[in-house]
């Protein structure tokens, strides 16, 4: 398992800068984010957290360590990190930004 923790409800917190003058109550100013590694533990699955890029080859070589046995990894990222694709306000599925069709998603 990969989590990609901004410590904010991320893509809400994009919407609410997108559409609500920045207002982020519940997703960064009342909100805090669990140590997803410490949660794994608590399970005995093996967790491991990384916030450096340089980082990531060597955590992902732990987790691959045996692809039959449950690990987690949690990468770090600045909580401002814009996320995409995402849907904008009013607008269908097939019209994400950036513009990208569904099936153009299909293959990454």
């Amino acid at each position: 398992m990969v989590v990609i923790n901004n410590n904010c409800h991320g893509m809400v917190r994009q919407f609410q800068q997108s559409y609500f003058e920045s207002r982020f109550q519940s997703t960064v100013w009342g909100y805090s984010a669990p140590d997803f590694a410490k949660v794994a533990a608590a399970y005995d699955i093996p967790g491991f957290t990384v916030a450096a890029e340089s980082d990531i080859p060597g955590a992902l070589a732990s987790l691959w360590r045996d692809p039959a046995a449950p690990a987690l990894l949690q990468v770090m990222i600045e909580e401002s990190t814009p996320i995409f694709p995402k849907i904008a306000f009013g607008r269908p599925f097939t019209e994400m930004e950036p513009q990208a069709k569904p099936i153009d998603m299909e293959g990454t």
